[in-house]
């Protein structure tokens, strides 16, 4: 499938793949980083614009009327993760040299962050996403980007939820915003060869 895209005016939004968000979520079951780190090559190999969303919250700064972050910041550490590694990036999903990394405060990528200007810099209209979690980063950032007239295209298999159930949810609630479409789909528009 041609999702005909201008690579110079598309960014590749990869968002929240920290080590303690792939250890709650469904994202080891549904095999997401391989095909995530395989697209996330294949944009550099084109020439594409990759940026890297990660969660950036200052201890001290979450209001207690925030029921989302207060139980985020609550919840105990999965076996094998310290604070120093919970918001490590997976293996395979780290930051290239020279890749942007926007450091959110809440569930949006767009909300308190640079990516406004950082896209605006580009002249990008059309963003391509893939991240942890479906019911939360993902969705947030694609009804924000909605709002702001980008073109959005969500990587199905690139994502997972911390259920089967809301991330079945949220891509329900998604199909009238974006264009959801496979990993397979986004490499062969951007003229990467599919592996079988």
């Amino acid at each position: 499938m041609d999702l005909q895209l201008d690579t110079s005016k598309t960014a590749l939004l990869s968002m929240d793949y920290h080590n303690i968000v792939y250890a709650l979520s469904k994202a080891k079951e549904r095999n997401v980083t391989e095909k995530a780190s395989r697209v996330l090559q294949a944009t550099r190999t084109a020439g594409g614009v990759v940026m890297h969303v990660a969660v950036h919250r200052i201890p001290g700064f979450t209001s207690p009327r925030n029921k989302f972050v207060s139980l985020m910041m609550g919840r105990n550490l999965p076996e094998g993760l310290t604070p120093e590694t919970a918001t490590g990036f997976v293996p395979g999903m780290e930051p290239a040299q020279g890749e942007p990394v926007v450091h959110k405060p809440r569930i949006s990528a767009f909300y308190g962050s640079e990516l406004i200007a950082l896209l605006h810099s580009r002249d990008i209209d059309t963003l391509v996403i893939q991240g942890l979690v479906s019911e939360f980063v993902v969705e947030g950032t694609v009804r924000e980007a909605v709002d702001r007239d980008y073109r959005v295209f969500v990587l199905e298999d690139c994502c997972a939820g911390f259920s089967d159930e809301s991330h079945q949810a949220a891509f329900k609630l998604m199909e009238p915003l974006c264009h959801i479409v496979s990993s397979a789909d986004y490499l062969e528009s951007i003229g990467q060869k599919v592996s079988a």
